[in-house]
């Protein structure tokens, strides 16, 4: 029986920040005005980067939703993202910047995509959302692939200086079961017999292929679903 690959999504953040100090100026003493930073001498804590997606779990030519967040709100202005994935196995599909965000540029990379951020307002905390695909037919090492978000941020304290933060999350993509294409009218009457069943069942490994909306129970939507599919 021909199948989908399906994938599950297990956002795994873990993170390390890292601050910059930097104190910036104005220099007026020629015809124009240019600012001017001291070099980053010394590093604190910063705020940590979270990710968020929107499936668990995806299928070959599916789309899923990416969103980096940070944990609290940053005073900022800028920021630059080097999203890093396998394009061979995912492909970046685009981006809807937060409120108060504005998308400067997005640069495809040979490692992923990069894109420089706006915020007039200083009040970071959600990028938006950044839209993936998966490939037909993806190709994971040891059955997993990871997406890394490493993000650039400048901040401002309440005395005008600035700051450089760097932090950064992954989120892995895994390869979950296939889902069947085709079914007989006997295999139909046997996922009828598991109608209601939920996620608690002892039996529910051998029928979680079958919860295709993903609400954890074979509702009437995955009977409709496969019930379409007997020849």
């Amino acid at each position: 029986m021909k199948r989908f690959l399906s994938l599950a999504l297990v956002v795994a953040v873990a993170l390390a920040s890292a601050v910059s100090l930097a104190a910036s100026s104005i220099d007026d003493s020629g015809d124009g005005y240019e600012l001017v930073a001291s070099a980053f001498d010394s590093y604190v804590d910063g705020p940590e980067l979270m990710l968020s997606v929107d499936k668990t779990t995806v299928r070959a030519n599916d789309y899923f939703i990416l969103t980096p967040y940070f944990d609290e709100t940053v005073n900022g202005n800028v920021s630059i993202l080097d999203i890093v994935f396998d394009t061979a196995d995912i492909e970046y599909r685009g981006f809807t910047p937060a409120d108060g965000a504005i998308a400067l540029d997005v640069e495809a990379t040979d490692t992923g995509v990069k894109m420089t951020i706006m915020f007039l307002d200083y009040n970071m905390e959600a990028y938006g959302e950044i839209m993936f695909s998966v490939n037909e037919d993806p190709a994971f090492d040891d059955g997993k692939s990871e997406i890394i978000v490493n993000a650039d941020v400048v901040i401002t304290d309440e005395n005008g200086e600035k700051a450089l933060v760097q932090s950064s999350a992954s989120a892995f993509v895994k390869i979950g079961a296939s889902i069947p294409t085709e079914m007989t009218l006997i295999e139909l009457s046997i996922l009828i017999d598991a109608y209601g069943m939920t996620d608690a069942d002892p039996d529910w490994s051998k029928y979680s292929i079958y919860d295709v909306n993903e609400n954890g129970e074979i509702d009437i939507f995955d009977i409709t679903y496969f019930a379409r599919l007997v020849k």
